[in-house]
């Protein structure tokens, strides 16, 4: 008999393995939300995870969500101005359509409604899932990443989930804590989840609408039936090295995201007849070589780059970026192809920083004895990881350089460094000791915006508290590579969060959030959470109006299902 979560007449006579109003497949903070708001309506809701535990990229995220106009800055007597911060996301989400006097500011109409729904729907998605007990949040005092932007607001669209007052250390915290709460405010409201079964396809009926899902788990294909509808919310396809080769605009060598990110929804909705959008675009940041190397899904990516008296390079000796500015914009850095020499010169970028680096903490303060402030992927001087390089000279490290060069190029391809590296990398020091006295970078602004200053904090004897000139050898570097914390491309929703055909026309009851849908936020990352904000909003969304949805037909498309 088939596990009934609701009794329906109709449905009771297909031979389901489980049925339910709306199915969810994915347990991060997008299928929480989706499962919270269509429990909350009333239907019964079941939701299906593939790993053998809930969170997805979300348990393994700090917890931060940017959500507009949101409670934190009410209590603080601030309102957004609607119109400036949805010029804000258009401008650095599609800065070569933006056109600041057109009414879709110059962006495809899809885009821009999609940008507006997440500032009409955002703040008010949050209020509900806290109200009913779903979601604890306090404000997280950070500001944007484009503050520099005149459109931009520069603090306090940053949430954090609030620690309850029992917590203790080594307890749930960050984007697990999220996770916790949404997942046990379903189950409240009667939603059930299901660990370790993987979706394969979908299920229609003969109006060619969608009324489930197949399923494995294990050896055992299971039919899981959806009286309204299939919400999916299964993360992006970072680890699917096949569909990052063909889709992402260059290669990334790995990242944070977690391991059942391999792209499941992109051939599922391929098959349904859905568009896919964004498939070049990806949350980038940087890794470090030879871990990402050693594990695809990486523990930790670089996120801050630590240390003052440090420098980013090329294969030339070349500054190539801020080295402050945030990891998504330091992670495009690495895709610029030279067309006058045929190659990628920034594929491998080389961190270099003197002694001094060591000493520091993230503040750029003495670091106290026994302590470990988040610093990473710097050392402390009683560490010796395998992947810093170390030279008493600049000669020195420029040769050992080479030789971790060459013992990688099985993995990463040749990549040389020039043959004047040394002498370069001397006058690039020098010149940046200059602007580190003068307290101004006219290459790269580093240090110039709130949020390089937010990281920057503490006491600096140096006018800008980013820089500092270099002191003497022993000199080190650490090899930095393209990463993401995962890919934005998928199946396009609209407004609804209901999945578009080719056509144009949603595709009769299967909805998407998250990284597995396509992003609305094109190439840009406008502040912390920017990841999980788009995905609480769009999640929320679509468990709401899954659950709106009339009861279809039960009758299978087909008389039998292909595996």
């Amino acid at each position: 008999m088939p596990e009934q979560l609701a009794p329906h007449d109709q449905w009771q006579e297909a031979e389901w393995d489980a049925v339910a109003d709306v199915v969810v497949v994915g347990t991060g903070i997008a299928g929480g939300a989706a499962a919270v708001a269509a429990a909350g309506s009333g239907s019964s809701v079941l939701v299906l995870e593939k790993a053998a535990g809930v969170g997805g990229t979300t348990a393994l995220s700090g917890g931060a969500i940017w959500i507009p106009d949101n409670f934190a800055l009410h209590e603080h007597g601030i309102e957004d101005d609607r119109d400036r911060l949805i010029r804000y996301m258009a401008r650095s989400a599609f800065p070569a359509s933006y056109i600041a006097d057109s009414p879709t500011l110059g962006l495809a109409a899809e885009d821009y409604w999609l940008i507006e729904t997440f500032f009409d729907e955002s703040a008010a998605a949050v209020d509900e899932l806290v109200a009913a007990g779903a979601l604890q949040l306090e404000g997280f005092d950070m500001p944007d990443y484009y503050s520099d932007l005149p459109e931009a607001v520069q603090w306090g669209h940053a949430l954090a989930p609030k620690l309850p007052p029992d917590w203790r250390p080594g307890g749930p915290a960050g984007g697990m804590l999220v996770v916790q709460q949404l997942l046990s405010g379903s189950e409240r409201l009667g939603a059930k989840i299901l660990l370790r079964h993987t979706v394969i396809d979908l299920l229609k009926n003969t109006d060619d609408e969608v009324i489930g899902v197949e399923a494995r788990r294990g050896r055992q294909t299971r039919l899981i039936g959806a009286r309204k509808g299939v919400v999916f919310a299964t993360g992006g396809f970072l680890h699917n090295t096949r569909l990052v080769a063909d889709f992402l605009r260059a290669p990334v060598l790995g990242g944070v995201g977690a391991p059942t990110a391999t792209g499941d929804f992109v051939a599922i909705g391929a098959r349904a007849g859905a568009q896919l959008s964004a498939m070049s675009q990806a949350w980038w940041d940087q890794v470090v070589v030879e871990l990402a190397l050693r594990n695809r899904q990486t523990a930790r990516d670089v996120l801050h780059v630590h240390g003052d008296a440090m420098v980013v390079v090329n294969s030339r000796a070349e500054r190539v970026l801020n080295e402050k500015s945030p990891y998504s914009e330091r992670g495009l850095a690495h895709f610029f192809w030279d067309s006058g020499r045929h190659e990628y010169p920034n594929r491998i970028l080389f961190m270099v920083f003197d002694e001094s680096v060591r000493h520091t903490d993230s503040r750029g303060l003495p670091a106290p004895a026994g302590t470990r402030t988040g610093r990473f992927p710097v050392p402390y001087p009683d560490e010796s990881p395998e992947y810093l390089i170390c030279g008493e000279t600049l000669e020195d490290l420029a040769a050992n350089i080479g030789t971790r060069l060459a013992a990688l190029a099985p993995q990463i391809g040749e990549v040389r460094l020039a043959s004047d590296f040394s002498a370069r990398l001397r006058q690039t020091i020098e010149r940046f000791g200059q602007y580190a006295r003068a307290g101004y970078d006219p290459e790269f602004l580093r240090g110039e915006t709130a949020i390089e200053k937010a990281w920057e904090v503490g006491d600096s004897a140096w006018p800008n508290p980013a820089m500092a000139p270099f002191g003497g050898g022993p000199y080190y570097c650490i090899l930095l590579g393209p990463g993401a914390l995962d890919t934005k491309g998928g199946p396009r929703i609209d407004a609804a969060a209901r999945v578009v055909g080719w056509s144009g026309q949603a595709i009769p009851g299967l909805f998407a959030a998250g990284n597995c849908a396509a992003s609305i936020t094109g190439q840009a990352y406008w502040g912390p959470g920017t990841t999980l904000g788009q995905g609480l909003t769009f999640g929320y969304i679509a468990g709401r109006n899954a659950a709106a949805e009339k009861v279809r037909s039960s009758a299978l498309l087909g008389t039998e299902i292909q595996n």
